[in-house]
């Protein structure tokens, strides 16, 4: 995806009331492998750039479901994320396994988070080798880990077999001013 503006509009009705569309992701990336998202320009009520691959207790049995899988190799380069975008780049919250995703050279303008790894209580997800660097301007937080039980179904899971873990996370300077 390449030099494209994506907005998702926010308009008042007669009365004033603000209408924002929901779930209006700009660019979701679903099981995909060597993919890029260079130059382009989002401003949207939801996440921005998301690596996804799948969801539920058996997410990551993917002979069992072969429609999902993992994400890897994903390039976000170049971007401008604006407000109302809730995050720049999202990881989950339904994906089982994204490696090697890198962000770099990006702005940020008022949005909720630069990286945030939306954890499902339901899925045993593997995020791994995340690089941001050399990201600027203003968000509400670097990063946000947070479980995610939205639609949570267990699939007869025990906690055990459903546990999560990020690791060979960087964020480097320069990155976003938090306000």
């Amino acid at each position: 995806v390449h030099d494209c503006t994506i907005v998702a509009e926010i308009l008042k009705d007669s009365q004033g009331k603000v209408l924002k569309g929901p779930s209006t992701d700009a660019v979701d990336i679903d099981k995909c492998r060597r993919f890029t998202v260079r130059n382009c320009t989002i401003a949207v009520n939801d996440d921005g750039v998301v690596v996804k691959g799948g969801k539920g207790a058996w997410a990551n049995d993917y002979a069992k479901f072969p429609g999902n899988g993992a994400s890897s190799d994903v390039l976000v380069e170049n971007c401008r994320f604006l407000y109302p975008t809730h995050s720049a780049l999202t990881l989950g919250s339904e994906c089982p396994e994204a490696d090697r995703i890198t962000m770099r050279n990006c702005t940020v303008d008022g949005v909720g988070n630069l990286l945030y790894l939306k954890m499902r209580t339901d899925t045993p997800q593997r995020y791994s080798n995340v690089l941001v660097e050399g990201v600027s301007g203003t968000c509400k937080a670097f990063l946000n880990v947070g479980a995610w039980g939205q639609y949570a179904d267990f699939g007869g899971r025990t906690k055990s077999e459903l546990k999560s873990y990020a690791r060979g996370l960087l964020i480097y300077y320069p990155a976003a001013i938090v306000y």
